[in-house]
C-alpha cells in the first residue's frame, strides 16, 4: 500500500562473530505492525522479531545477503490490512579483531598486568630457568596466532624457547580473519648466574649489570691441588682453604666486579696461621 512505509531505507553491514541489532519499523497505517521476511534470507545467525521488527543475533557466516521485510498494519475493513515491503542488502564481513584475550608465560609474571590493548611487556626469570613457553588466547575465534614465528593453537602453549642470560624477545603475532594484524612483544630477562659453590666454599659475584654471569667455576680441595703448587709454598706453610677459579662474562665494561668467598670455617683450627695466632 502507498499509505504504509518501511524504514530505515538501508541497514548497516555486520561482522561475523559480533552481536548485531537493528530495528525496522512501519508507518502510515494503523499500529501495531507485524513484520516478516518475505523474500531472500537474513544472514545466518540473525532473526527477525515479528512483533517488534528487531533484527538481532550474531552472524556466523561471511557473505552478502539480500532479503525483503514486509510490514503489515492492524487496519480492519475493506482491503485491510495494509502492507508495505522494503528490500535490504546486508554484507557480513570477516572480523578484524586481532586482539589477545589472555597471554601467560610458563615462568615469570608479565608487567604490566595483561590487557588486550597493551602490546609491550617485560618479565623476569631466575638464572635456573633455561627455557620458557608462552600461551596466547585470541579474543576472536577466527584469528590465528604465532609465537616467535611458530603457529600456536589459541589457549595452547608454544614450543619451548631457550633463554640466554639477559634479554630475550618473545613476539606474539595475531592475524584476524580479515587479515588485520597485531603484535605483542614480551622482553624476558634471565638473571645471571652469580653464585656457585664447591669443596665447602661459596663464591658470589656482583656487578652493575644484572646480566653479569659466571661462565665457569672450579673448586679444588687442598688435597687435590697439583704437587708443584703445594710444594711452591715456604716450609711450614700450607693452603688453609680450597682453590677457587672462575670466569665471568656479560659484565659492564670498565666496571668493578665484587667477588665474595665464604668459607664454613675461615681459619682451620690446626692451620699454621691459627697456631701462630694462639701463641700471641
Amino acid at each position: 500500500s502507498d499509505l504504509i512505509a518501511v524504514a530505515p531505507a538501508t541497514l548497516p553491514g555486520a561482522t561475523k562473530g559480533t552481536a548485531y541489532s537493528q530495528t525496522v519499523s512501519g508507518s502510515g497505517g494503523t499500529a501495531p505492525y507485524s513484520f516478516a521476511v518475505t523474500a531472500g534470507a537474513l544472514p545466518a545467525g540473525l532473526t527477525l522479531n515479528g512483533a517488534t521488527g528487531a533484527i538481532t543475533g550474531t552472524p556466523t557466516t561471511v557473505s552478502p545477503y539480500n532479503f525483503t521485510v514486509t510490514a503489515t498494519d492492524s487496519t480492519t475493513g475493506t482491503g485491510a490490512p495494509f502492507t508495505a515491503s522494503r528490500a535490504y542488502s546486508v554484507t557480513v564481513a570477516a572480523s578484524s579483531n586481532a586482539d589477545l584475550s589472555a597471554l601467560a608465560l610458563s615462568s615469570g609474571t608479565l608487567s604490566p598486568v595483561f590487557a588486550g590493548g597493551t602490546t609491550s611487556y617485560t618479565a623476569q626469570v631466575a638464572n635456573g630457568v633455561g627455557s620458557i613457553t608462552a600461551t596466547p588466547t585470541v579474543a576472536d575465534a577466527g584469528a590465528t596466532v604465532t609465537v616467535n614465528g611458530n603457529t600456536v593453537a589459541s589457549g595452547s602453549a608454544s614450543p619451548s624457547m631457550a633463554l640466554n642470560v639477559g634479554s630475550n624477545a618473545v613476539s606474539v603475532a595475531v592475524t584476524a580473519a580479515s587479515g588485520a594484524t597485531k603484535t605483542y612483544l614480551v622482553t624476558v630477562t634471565r638473571a645471571g648466574l652469580q653464585t656457585a659453590s664447591g669443596a665447602g666454599v661459596t663464591l658470589d659475584i656482583s656487578n652493575s649489570s644484572p646480566s653479569c654471569t659466571l661462565t665457569s667455576s672450579q673448586f679444588t680441595s687442598v688435597s687435590a691441588l697439583p704437587a708443584p703448587e703445594r710444594q711452591a709454598l715456604p716450609t711450614g706453610y700450607s693452603y688453609p682453604q680450597p682453590a677457587v677459579d672462575f670466569a665471568a662474562g656479560q659484565c659492564t665494561a670498565n666496571s668493578d666486579l665484587t667477588v665474595t668467598l665464604t668459607y664454613p670455617n675461615p681459619v682451620p683450627a690446626n692451620s699454621p696461621w691459627a697456631l701462630a695466632m694462639a701463641a700471641l
